[in-house]
């Protein structure tokens, strides 16, 4: 079984798509910020990140680049909505240009998301 951990700032967010990937047969932790989310990957068993781009103290991307340096083979998923000051496709750039194997735009369709999870993560 694949374990997917799940990095957003919104609770609603993270119960949404947990419930999602749970009934599609993953196993699923999640974080609210970057560091417990880097302790997370620390304990070593986590195969896909599904992390938002806009977030308190340390931002997405700065948590897709400390990823990568830890664990350059972790398949990471970039979630963003923007924010005031930026739209989605600024942040989802800078995410691609770190490393991120796939991004998406909020609000999404959960099935677009599933299917890039099930493309990562092959059976």
């Amino acid at each position: 079984m694949a374990h997917i951990l799940i990095v957003d700032d919104e609770t609603s967010v993270i119960v949404v798509l947990r419930e999602m990937l749970t009934r599609l047969g993953y196993s699923v932790v999640s974080a609210s910020e970057a560091t417990q989310a880097l302790g997370l990957v620390s304990l070593g068993y986590v195969d896909l990140v599904i992390t938002d781009l806009v977030m308190p103290n340390m931002s997405g991307v700065e948590l897709i680049i400390e990823l990568k340096r830890r664990v350059p083979s972790l398949k990471i998923i970039a979630i963003s909505g923007g924010s005031l000051e930026e739209g989605p496709d600024g942040y989802l750039s800078r995410a691609q240009k770190v490393g991120v194997d796939r991004c998406l735009k909020k609000p999404f369709m959960l099935n677009t998301l599933s299917a890039m999870v099930k493309e990562l993560l092959p059976e």
